[in-house]
């Protein structure tokens, strides 16, 4: 084989392993491509090629950013695919940004997954925000409603303080006139961490 027909061959070669590996990309990509579509995402042919391209040892990154554009986010696919390079967890940071907008909250994303970068949980981030604040200085915190009923251990007045049982030392006022130490009350209205009651034996009259 002279030296010609060697280089020949290589080029050929060389060719036909070029189109074999475009062949797979461009059969990933249609694949890619066909869910985008069935996600109701809209991508162009460009990004779906990049996001081929852009998968390294893992597919997470491509199924966080699919995940996230399904749900109507705007971050692309190198911020999850930076965000799993630097040892984070694009899918929990997904579905973390996921729950932010659906719930409302407005955030700060690069801080976001910063602090994910550090060790915490995106999601449980975002899910201490959904949950409303526990206020120690409510009843309610600790189950006294309008309709509970318990016995005054000082007297409540309509301008002054009592307390209700062994409860926390709530501002308790008498809802009408003044009522005696150790009498059977039931709450009448809860505002904030007022407490109003009314004898037991007037409700029942």
């Amino acid at each position: 084989m002279d030296t010609s027909t060697a280089i020949i061959l290589a080029i050929v070669s060389f060719l036909l392993g070029g189109i074999f590996v475009l062949l797979i990309v461009l059969s990933r990509a249609w694949m890619v491509w066909l869910r985008c579509k069935a996600a109701g995402v809209p991508v162009d042919a460009g990004t779906v090629v990049l996001a081929v391209l852009g998968r390294s040892h893992s597919d997470v990154p491509h199924d966080a950013w699919l995940t996230a554009r399904e749900a109507g986010l705007k971050q692309d696919l190198a911020f999850f695919t930076a965000h799993q390079r630097s040892g984070g967890d694009a899918r929990s940071l997904a579905l973390a940004l996921i729950a932010a907008h659906r719930g409302g909250i407005r955030l700060d994303v690069p801080k976001l997954a910063a602090s994910a970068l550090a060790g915490t949980d995106p999601v449980e981030v975002v899910r201490k925000h959904l949950e409303p604040e526990v206020s120690y200085n409510d009843p309610r915190t600790f189950g006294i409603t309008v309709g509970t009923t318990g016995v005054l251990i000082d007297a409540a007045h309509s301008l002054a303080k009592a307390r209700l049982g062994s409860a926390q030392d709530f501002p308790v006022f008498a809802h009408q006139g003044d009522i005696a130490a150790g009498t059977p009350i039931v709450v009448h209205q809860v505002h904030g961490n007022h407490v109003a009651v009314m004898p037991m034996a007037e409700v029942r009259g």
